[in-house]
């Protein structure tokens, strides 16, 4: 758990004993008995990317929708079958080791953590509750922005794009003391309505001795996004770009506000301390369709609080390894929802002002059984306000040569949001009565996982295999019969995810596939709405002529559904995005194509009585961009 000084031990240690701080008992990757990936600064800025949510692009097992800055929706991640839809999420987001989701939701600001800024993201693929806690369902994703080592230094990238996208991004980063970080991007965005404006700020500073180390971090994130809606697929044949009538005043302006402190001690007997305050408001302007033909417009104000800390300390021995921690936190959430007409804001019809408090405790062994084997127990106890979960974890890794075996078993929970708990917005009802989505009742969701992996990781080769499988009870769902939440799903995830990529002198080729099988019990042989079944990519790096940087990388997508009963399928996806770089000494310049081939097809969707309704992605678009490094 010590990003700064752990990273700096990467340059000492040889590939296959790489330090992954994320599992929350820092450890070499190889040791690990779970599934991880890691991207490196050099990985990142070779993909065609600007921001966190193209990056993720890359992990077998994560697909993201609406990734690109110039897309109109909020970006939207499935992990292992899980997905939020945008309204809660399953995927839990770090920013050096501190979480950043909204109070209500769990979601994070995606797009404020922009690839110039990171450098290195670690993902722990599958259910991490026994480490994490509530909202790490599908995984952890934990971005590292703070470099390893290095001098000082510092660059500014000024760009544009189609759709009328532009962007500029600085950094500056003074060696082990402090690094900044600027950006502002907009874009009138692919369909009407659809503009984007985005800005931020981030500041650390460190004060670094021989084994202990202080720091503060503060970050501040502004949004104004416009939303089209989603389209008929009569709508989107006669034009894919215009925006849903219903949705032509719908506007969300978000301000986001940050701070964390950490004191940390290495050595045999580490300790970390950790302390994080954050602050949000928004007003939003949300159309929710009844039906085809009828949406409900109401204006919501938000103003959400959170503050909470950690404490984890461990205790090195000659063949056990012992971590423990607590943690805790509260959460604030107040808010009211109001009529709009003609866009005029009224009164306000409902409020709410509800809070929420979180504890917990965590305890992990490591047991070096053998030279090549050893064994990994922990468990957490996690209570949010009259809610309590327990979550487990046992694993095994085994190490044959430069092969590394792994299988793991654990369970998980997933904690209903304030949003899912409390949310007063009320929708047209019979006989003039509203009705109400969120249900105070709501318990936690629980899963087993089954797991085994196998890696190989040399100068010249890297390769991991893994294979899931996960039951989901007490699912939280929309009963229609009276169109609020409940815990009535129970669901099966299987899954295999396999990634390789091999350096050789000239190109550097990689792979990854994920197949993700995810169905409700209900209804056994049928693949959950908008989850893909299946997604491969295909990729290579090299240098061309003229000392031109090329990337290529040849994504595909296939069975989709846009509903839970199979009557709605979604066609395959097939895209390429291409990136070009050279450098002129402190100077740059970059060019990215993104959908090269101008493949048409649909982010996702939903079905409403009878009638699809979809989001269609953007076409090929264009990104340029210079560069001068200090």
């Amino acid at each position: 758990m010590a990003p700064t000084v752990l990273l700096l031990l990467l340059s000492m240690q040889v590939a296959r004993e790489e330090i992954v701080v994320t599992a929350r008992v820092p450890e070499p990757r190889d040791e690990a008995t779970a599934a991880t990936t890691v991207l490196t600064k050099k990985q990142i800025e070779a993909m065609p990317a600007e921001a966190l949510p193209e990056i993720m692009q890359r992990v077998p097992g994560l697909t993201m929708f609406f990734d690109s800055d110039f897309s109109y929706g909020q970006p939207m991640v499935t992990a292992r079958g899980f997905f939020g839809g945008g309204v809660v999420e399953y995927v839990k987001v770090l920013v050096d080791g501190v979480p950043v989701g909204d109070p209500e939701s769990g979601l994070a600001d995606w797009r404020h953590l922009r690839a110039d800024a990171i450098d290195r993201v670690e993902v722990l693929r599958g259910p991490a509750s026994a480490l994490y806690g509530d909202t790490a369902f599908g995984g952890v994703i934990n971005v590292i922005t703070r470099p390893a080592g290095g001098g000082d230094a510092a660059d500014v990238r000024l760009g544009g794009g189609s759709f009328g996208t532009r962007f500029v991004d600085a950094n500056a980063h003074l060696a082990n003391h402090a690094s900044f970080s600027f950006f502002g991007a907009d874009t009138d965005g692919y369909r009407a309505h659809s503009a984007n404006d985005d800005r931020g700020a981030d500041v650390a500073f460190d004060q670094l001795a021989a084994t202990t180390r202080l720091g503060l971090a503060l970050s501040y994130a502004h949004k104004d996004r416009d939303d089209p809606g989603a389209l008929s697929d009569a709508a989107i044949a006669a034009d894919a770009r215009a925006a849903n009538p219903f949705f032509l005043r719908d506007n969300e302006r978000t301000t986001r506000r940050r701070i964390a402190l950490t004191a940390e001690r290495f050595g045999d007997t580490p300790l970390r301390a950790t302390l994080y305050g954050a602050d949000r408001d928004t007003g939003w302007l949300s159309t929710f369709l009844v039906a085809p033909q009828f949406g409900s417009t109401l204006f919501r104000r938000i103003s959400t609080r959170a503050l909470g800390g950690s404490v984890d300390a461990g205790r090195d021995f000659k063949r056990v390894t012992l971590r423990g921690g607590i943690e805790g936190g509260r959460d604030t959430l107040d808010g009211d929802y109001a009529p709009v007409n003609a866009g005029v804001t009224g009164a306000a019809i409902a409020s709410e002002d509800v809070a929420r408090t979180r504890k917990a405790a965590f305890a992990t062994a490591t047991f070096r059984v053998a030279p090549q084997v050893q064994f990994v127990a922990g468990v957490r106890r996690d209570s949010i306000d009259t809610m309590s979960a327990t979550s487990p974890r046992a694993g095994l890794n085994v190490h044959l040569g430069d092969v590394v075996l792994y299988a793991q078993a654990s369970r998980a929970f997933k904690a209903p949001t304030l949003d899912q708990l409390f949310d007063p917005r009320p929708f047209p009802g019979p006989a003039g009565k509203p009705i109400f989505i969120s249900n105070s009742t709501l318990q936690p969701q629980h899963a087993q996982n089954f797991e085994l992996g196998a890696s190989r990781s040399t100068s010249k080769l890297n390769w991991s295999i893994a294979a899931y499988a996960m039951r989901v009870r007490d699912e939280i769902d929309l009963d229609l019969r009276t169109f609020s939440y409940r815990n009535i799903g129970a669901s099966r995830h299987r899954g295999i995810e396999a990634s390789g990529e091999l350096a050789l002198a000239r190109v550097r080729p990689f792979a990854t596939y994920a197949w993700t099988r995810v169905e409700d019990e209900a209804n056994p042989g049928q693949q959950l709405k908008n989850i893909p079944e299946h997604v491969a990519q295909l990729g290579l790096t090299t240098t061309l002529p003229a000392r031109v940087d090329a990337s290529v990388v040849w994504r595909w997508m296939g069975g989709r559904w846009l509903d839970d009963d199979g009557l709605y399928p979604m066609p395959d996806v097939s895209r390429i995005d291409l990136r070009f770089a050279r450098r002129f000494g402190p100077a740059g310049l970059q060019l990215d194509v993104l959908n090269a081939t101008n493949a048409r097809y649909n982010e996702l969707g939903f079905v409403l009585f009878g009638t699809p309704l979809e989001y269609p992605a953007a076409g090929r678009a264009l990104r340029a961009s210079a560069s001068w490094r200090f």
